[in-house]
């Protein structure tokens, strides 16, 4: 069976975006203002694909949702920052860029 690690990928995620954006990153959290700039990950979807006959699995498709929030004059501008370094290392990992979103 292929697999997803989903907290495998959290910690890591976390620890280079945190450094490549100097931003708080956390999951499933609505932030307060004092955390921002803030970017939040979820995982909203594992599906899988590729069964053979037995009804194994062979292949997963997850799908991450991505929100970044931040104030101020420039939020808009930190916000596009933040989040192409997040797509960044999520293209690093081999995800595939499509239609304004990334899949694997």
């Amino acid at each position: 069976m292929a697999g997803f690690d989903w907290n495998e990928f959290y910690t890591i995620f976390k620890v280079k975006l945190e450094r490549a954006a100097k931003c708080a990153v956390g999951r499933y959290v609505t932030p307060k203002e004092t955390r921002m700039p803030y970017c939040d990950i979820s995982l909203a979807d594992n599906s899988g694909g590729n069964y053979d006959l037995e009804g194994n699995e062979g292949s997963q498709s997850p799908m991450l949702t991505i929100s970044v929030y931040s104030t101020g004059s420039l939020a808009d501008s930190t916000c596009e920052q933040i989040s192409q370094a997040a797509k960044k290392i999520i293209l690093s990992y081999g995800f595939i860029a499509g239609a304004g979103l990334c899949r694997l």
